[in-house]
């Protein structure tokens, strides 16, 4: 655990997460196409390397952590789906 009773990889997830989340906040407001450009540019690389470190770090499947993580993420950032479940190749 890390001193503010975080495991290493819940505290990593949050700063992760915590990343997109503030481009969120400084595009709040803005118009929808502006919003796209942004989270296109600033955003997808951070989702895309979230995807990743998930897809390599190992958490248990029913622990707390990973339920937390799959809601958050379908909820944050759909692409993403569960850190569990690979997701299905498109049509």
């Amino acid at each position: 655990m890390a001193g503010d009773g975080l495991s290493p990889i819940a505290a990593e997830a949050l700063r992760r997460i915590a990343e997109v989340y503030a481009i969120e906040t400084t595009i709040r407001g803005q118009p929808s196409a502006a919003r796209k450009n942004v989270r296109q540019a600033k955003s997808l690389s951070l989702v895309d390397a979230m995807k990743v470190w998930l897809e390599t770090t190992h958490i248990p499947p029913r622990c707390g952590l990973a339920d937390a993580l799959s809601r958050g993420l379908m909820t944050c950032c759909p692409g993403i789906g569960s850190p569990q479940t690979p997701q299905p190749e498109p049509a």
